[in-house]
């Protein structure tokens, strides 16, 4: 049997929160992880919304079902199957979004926040972004190999990077060697600054007012 592959054309989804106008001065771009839907995700972010703030959640282009009753859907950025494949699908996807909404103004800071397996997907999308980027937020996910493996840190030497997780993450908890592996090299390569709070595998409401009210509003760039 001979495995063979064509490009094709297929619709994406993705949410958005503000307009985007001449007075936009923040765009923030946030990646949803494994399992989790779009219009779900974005609620998170709700609060954000002003005048110069312009919000964008992308959805994941794979979509399954989450239980045996076939009423739940989730989405997924990628899996291990045509990895590089699917990596570059959504690639295209989310330049093709950026390009759409944010159209050729430069008059903004960009924060990208990934949490969990969105992690990886915001490292991606933003190594090949040809722009800076002012703050960048991961969120409870793990660089197997290393945050330098998928991005390269000379793009992020003059961006704010933090790390945020749950002390009771049943990830971490599950994998602490790698958890451990992951927080190390994300301080050293990345100077992140790490944010700890008590909760788990979930973008938590207080925390995330916290650190936006950290970072925004500040002077354009």
């Amino acid at each position: 049997m001979i495995e063979n592959k064509i490009e094709t054309k297929r619709i994406g989804r993705y949410y958005t929160i503000g307009k985007f106008s001449d007075k936009t001065r923040h765009v923030i771009v946030a990646f949803h992880g494994f399992g989790q839907l779009g219009a779900y995700f974005g609620k998170k972010f709700e609060f954000l919304e002003s005048e110069d703030t312009f919000i964008l959640i992308p959805e994941g282009l794979s979509r399954f079902y989450l239980n045996d009753n076939y009423n739940r859907v989730g989405a997924s950025w990628i899996t291990k199957d045509m990895k590089d494949d699917e990596t570059q699908d959504y690639l295209f996807f989310l330049n093709q979004i950026f390009e759409k909404t944010v159209l050729n103004n430069n008059k903004f800071n960009l924060s990208i926040l990934g949490f969990s397996q969105g992690c990886a997907t915001a490292a991606r999308w933003l190594n090949q972004l040809n722009r800076k980027c002012t703050n960048l937020i991961f969120w409870a996910g793990f660089f197997a190999n290393g945050i330098s493996d998928i991005l390269d840190i000379a793009k992020i030497k003059e961006t704010n990077v933090f790390y945020v997780y749950g002390n009771q993450d049943p990830f971490i908890i599950q994998f602490p060697e790698l958890a451990s592996k992951s927080l190390k090299d994300i301080i050293i390569n990345a100077s992140a600054e790490i944010i700890a709070y008590p909760g788990n595998h979930s973008v938590d409401s207080t925390v995330l007012k916290q650190i936006f009210s950290k970072i925004n509003p500040f002077p354009i760039l």
